[in-house]
């Protein structure tokens, strides 16, 4: 992303951030639901993560807000280093305007990155979300402020794209969505513990290839080493057995062989859907280990990520070019 575009979101985020006030108001308590006979007691809600779970005491307040702007101007630094170092450095403008790519067999990465630009809308949505109310600000007002910021930080890294290579349309569309999704996640908890958006990747052999030729670190568009899934906790669903409880239910897509280049042309570019079931590494650590900040974590970061070679593709269905 061009540097003096970044350098005034971030001004504005840091801007919003300690600027405003945070309420004295307590937000209402959830109501506590049920729980099911031999189920794992379920967090406050799932989307608290460490950052969000700690309760600060009114005289950190100022402190936290701190932290909270720190950790956004973080995050988003993060993305634009790595941007410009992934995509833009050394290249030159020239790019072949509007495109509107989806799923298609023949399209860039197979409908892969439309999924990355979703999951990662998402998952930086509910991030920097925690980041706020950790500052005191209520959960929904955090929530759509993330989304808001996220979604003007990848429009303009999406318009400088345009200037190398397009405007893809529908990668705007995905981000979106993702954004969107986090802000139903974060505040409806009873959705948030039975689903999650999840990736798993591996890096693939080809990319693998293109790190040792080329000193390649684009790791986000090694398509071919992803996959994304939504799963569905078993624990979540009453009366079932305990045992269960490190079971998920899982239905996913993933591209092979688009993205980054293959080396054997042979081999044809692939999609896949499948349905299986994965391991809830969640109900693991709840099994395993007592409540602490770094359990909590370590929570939060596995409803977003799926460790590799923990999901079995029970049932599959592909097509290649």
């Amino acid at each position: 992303m061009d540097a003096a575009l970044t350098h005034r979101l971030l001004a504005g985020v840091l801007a919003l951030v300690l600027a405003t006030p945070i309420p004295t108001h307590a937000e209402p308590a959830p109501v506590a639901l049920p729980a099911a006979a031999g189920a794992v007691e379920p967090p406050e809600t799932e989307t608290e993560t460490a950052i969000a779970k700690e309760e600060v005491p009114a005289p950190s307040r100022t402190r936290a807000k701190w932290l909270a702007a720190g950790g956004l101007a973080l995050t988003y630094g993060a993305f634009s280093t790595y941007a410009y170092f992934a995509w833009f450095r050394g290249k030159q403008n020239g790019g072949d305007g509007f495109t509107f790519d989806g799923f298609g067999l023949h399209t860039y990465a197979g409908g892969a990155d439309k999924l990355g630009h979703a999951w990662s809308a998402y998952a930086v949505t509910r991030g920097t979300t925690a980041m706020l109310t950790y500052a005191g600000w209520p959960r929904f007002g955090s929530s759509v402020v993330a989304a808001s910021v996220s979604q003007i930080f990848f429009t303009l890294s999406e318009y400088e794209d345009s200037l190398v290579y397009q405007f893809e349309v529908n990668d705007i569309v995905a981000n979106v969505v993702g954004a969107a999704f986090a802000v139903a996640m974060t505040n409806l908890p009873e959705l948030d513990r039975w689903i999650d958006f999840r990736l798993e990747y591996f890096p693939s052999k080809d990319y693998r290839r293109t790190v040792r030729e080329e000193g390649n670190i684009d790791f986000f568009q090694d398509y071919s080493g992803q996959s994304y899934m939504l799963a569905l906790h078993l624990d979540a669903i009453p009366h079932l057995p305990r045992t269960l409880r490190f079971v998920d239910v899982v239905g996913g897509f993933e591209t092979r062989h688009y993205s980054p280049p293959r080396e054997d042309r042979s081999i044809p570019p692939m999609q896949r859907l499948y349905l299986g079931v994965s391991l809830n590494l969640q109900a693991v650590l709840a099994e395993v280990f007592a409540d602490s900040r770094g359990r909590r974590v370590a929570h939060g970061a596995f409803e977003h990520l799926s460790v590799p070679f923990t999901t079995w593709k029970a049932i599959d269905a592909s097509r290649t070019q």
